[in-house]
């Protein structure tokens, strides 16, 4: 089975998971900055004299900004993660469709429900540590030691580094999410078909080059409930379940852009269906050249 195969099968699919991580980063961003223009305007609210600033006001206002900021992008970052594990799933179903077989019912996933609110959590806590960094700049507003422009210019360079950290969070643990939601629900299509699939691991193919050890193994077919083999800078032998295998060393997950998707066994009689699609001569690319990320 070669990748234009998996790009026919599986391509719209992989496009649905990238567009998802972009509107949302779009839409968290959008929010950090209307909080960064409110906070403008309550600093541009104040008089021109620093010590007949009302401080105390001015905090409790900034922090309700960031606060109506984090709680929005909370649930922003929700909404993500319902998604993603919505599509790994669908993902998993979109391969079983291809040989004719019916997907299994669902089972109850709880770990991706407390994975979701981790992500949550965390994207509403990056965006409160900005309140004592705030906080103390517009104290020295106050004291004289900082004029009012210098600030704003110290707090949008502070929300930007928490652009950053969110996107960063926000990639990372949607992939972990949809990577463990296909993972889970290949393991309830194995309960149902035993030995009739396999997972196959497919590297990104971003701007950033790949990891070397995730390139190497492209391509490689397992069966459901055994480990990828791969190999870590150093020489030693690694094992992992799928991309963002939560009890893989962190070095091999943050910002990987791995996927895993699940292919018929050669030896199955249901191959036949998958090497008999035809090919959509405008749309060859392979799996990783949309899976955005550093594998």
């Amino acid at each position: 089975m070669s990748a234009a195969d998996d790009q026919r099968i599986y391509g719209d699919a992989l496009r649905t998971r990238s567009r998802i991580v972009r509107d949302t980063v779009a839409e968290v961003r959008r929010i950090l900055e209307e909080a960064e223009q409110r906070i403008v305007r309550i600093l541009d609210g104040q008089p021109s004299e620093p010590e007949r600033w009302r401080l105390s006001t001015i905090l409790a206002e900034v922090r309700r900004a960031l606060e109506e900021a984090g709680r929005t992008a909370g649930v922003q970052a929700s909404i993500a993660g319902a998604q993603m594990t919505t599509e790994g799933v669908h993902l998993v179903d979109t391969g079983l469709r291809v040989v004719r077989l019916s997907p299994p019912p669902m089972i109850d996933m709880p770990l991706l429900v407390a994975m979701r609110e981790f992500m949550t959590s965390k994207i509403e806590g990056i965006t409160l540590e900005l309140v004592d960094a705030i906080n103390t700049r517009l104290g020295l507003v106050v004291t004289g030691v900082l004029d009012r422009s210098t600030v704003r210019r110290e707090i949008a360079q502070r929300l930007g580094m928490t652009m950053r950290r969110a996107q960063g969070v926000l990639y990372n643990e949607t992939a972990r999410i949809y990577a463990n939601a296909s993972r889970m629900r290949m393991e309830q299509v194995e309960a149902v078909y035993p030995g009739l699939m396999r997972k196959k691991w497919i590297r990104s193919k971003g701007r950033a080059e790949p990891r070397v050890n995730h390139r190497v193994i492209h391509g490689q077919v397992r069966k459901i409930g055994d480990s990828f083999d791969l190999t870590t800078e150093k020489g030693a032998p690694l094992k992992m379940m799928s991309p963002h295998d939560p009890a893989a060393p962190i070095g091999e997950t943050i910002n990987c852009g791995c996927v895993m998707v699940m292919v018929p066994a050669d030896d199955s009689p249901y191959a036949q269906y998958w090497k008999g699609l035809d090919a959509d001569p405008d749309d060859e690319r392979a799996v990783s050249d949309i899976v955005p990320g550093r594998g």
